[in-house]
């Protein structure tokens, strides 16, 4: 029997044998404001938790058809968040421990004493309101998890939806991570995200871009320095890996880093502590090492650039952000953030792209890639006319109105000049598709992705094609 009352202040469930006490208990939480659940016997007590988003169970371990400690143990185990207080006739010390070590909020002997029922009360409001700060604290991590995903990196293509999972999956760990991509895919904000999602999000966020700073400088900047210690050094300076102590440093441009400077980070990174230029005593730090570099660093080991012993101490868990020519699904969404971000700071009514100046981005290969991209966009919103509700071509740089399609879809490429109707033979079925294809790559100047899209074929379908017929792609 499952019984309800309206405007509730919290949800309860009362899982117990016995009638008249339910009711009981029932009538004096429904006069609070609460709405009162109550199963008499052994159903789904899970699907009405989840259907009814139950705050509170009270739950009898002495009922006939059910054992009192299982059922604890699998609410307490699927619903960690919702409070369990036992009401029993039990009096005993042994069931009221074991109740308290399988998770529950407290226990209470049932009785029919006023003081009882007090107590239950009191309990029952305490363990909502926890239950409600519970339910709080979730929404407000999925709401951050959700602005990190859809306004920090932006990508709903199967490379970034892979990446979104790596992040999650080194984030709590302390494994050193290097992200490999091009300038402008973002490695940075992957090594933020990280970083937030990290127990360490509460420290500091350390960064150094080493090939910005003068070799005669980086080892100061990393390290610090004492007052006196070279001329110019007039007070003591705190370097990065101890700004970072507690937090995380992310050391941008990794393979650019001199070798000198090389050796003493490996140092610090394996005695966790290191001396600042022109000082005597030891540092200690407490930091996770993130770097990201669009170098192959196992290229620069081979060519001796790039130590070896610091490639292993870096390289823990490997990240690699494709450049955005390669998931050309992501650029809608991305132009679609920055056009909506830029005019609402230049206060224009702009909210999309059209679907020409969309095409054309999309043809366009991004030799800057997601940087470029913003760039463009901005400009072109600072082109656009005040009153313009959509993004047209003609805002967008002449490089890309040029990669405009000449036909909203490549099936109307003139296959039949191809095919040389009249002549003396007629060309194969392979020779056609081999041209249609190379159009294709042509139009879109090189893009694979979006001239597979285009021709209505699957992205290895087209890599396959395109090493069948052994194509040229613009590069």
């Amino acid at each position: 029997m499952i019984s309800e009352f309206e405007n509730p202040i919290g949800h309860i469930l009362i899982i117990d044998g016995d009638f008249d006490v339910s009711n009981i208990i029932k009538n004096q939480l429904e006069s609070q404001g609460h709405s009162v659940y109550i199963l008499n016997e052994p159903v789904n007590y899970f699907s009405v938790i989840e259907k009814y988003s139950i705050d509170t169970i009270i739950l009898d371990i002495m009922m006939p058809d059910l054992e009192g400690f299982d059922v604890l143990k699998q609410i307490t185990h699927r619903f960690p968040q919702v409070p369990v207080i036992i009401y029993s006739a039990l009096e005993a010390a042994h069931p009221a421990v074991t109740a308290m070590k399988l998770g529950a909020f407290d226990y209470i002997v049932k009785s029919e004493k006023e003081t009882d029922f007090e107590k239950l009360q009191l309990e029952v409001r305490n363990a909502v309101s926890i239950s409600h700060s519970m339910r709080e604290l979730n929404h407000l991590r999925t709401e951050a998890s959700t602005r990190y995903r859809s306004n920090t990196i932006i990508g709903a293509s199967p490379a970034m939806q892979d990446i979104f999972e790596q992040i999650e999956k080194v984030a709590n760990s302390n494994i050193s991570v290097v992200i490999y991509g091009e300038s402008g895919t973002g490695k940075e904000l992957v090594a933020r995200a990280i970083h937030n999602h990290s127990d360490r999000s509460e420290g500091p966020f350390a960064d150094l871009n080493c090939a910005a700073v003068p070799e005669n400088l980086i080892e100061s900047e990393l390290f610090g320095h004492e007052k006196g210690a070279f001329t110019g050094a007039y007070t003591r300076k705190i370097g990065k890996f101890e700004q970072a102590n507690g937090g995380t440093l992310f050391l941008d441009e990794i393979g650019d880093m001199p070798l000198m400077i090389q050796a003493k980070i490996l140092r610090a990174i394996q005695e966790r502590s290191f001396e600042r230029v022109g000082g005597l005593t030891k540092v200690s730090v407490d930091v996770r090492i993130l770097s990201a570099t669009n170098k192959d660093l196992k290229h620069e080991v081979e060519a001796q650039t790039f130590r070896n012993d610091l490639y292993y101490r870096l390289t823990g868990f490997p990240i690699h952000i494709p450049p955005l020519r390669e998931r050309v699904e992501d650029i809608p969404s991305l132009v679609n953030h920055f056009v909506k971000r830029y005019a609402k700071d230049m206060n224009k009514p702009l909210t999309e792209p059209t679907p020409e100046a969309l095409a054309a981005l999309k043809a366009y290969a991004w030799p800057g890639n997601v940087r470029e991209l913003e760039n463009i966009i901005q400009r072109a919103v600072v082109l656009a006319d005040k009153q313009a509700k959509k993004l047209h071509l003609d805002f967008l740089p002449l490089e890309i109105q040029n990669m405009c399609p000449r036909s909203n879809d490549l099936e109307e490429v003139e296959v039949l000049s191809s095919i040389s109707i009249g002549s003396e033979r007629m060309l194969s079925f392979e020779e056609v598709e081999k041209r249609v294809i190379q159009e294709a790559l042509n139009r879109t100047n090189g893009n694979v992705s979006l001239a597979a899209e285009q021709l209505k074929i699957g992205r290895a379908t087209m890599y396959r094609k395109i090493d069948k017929y052994d194509l040229k792609i613009k590069k």
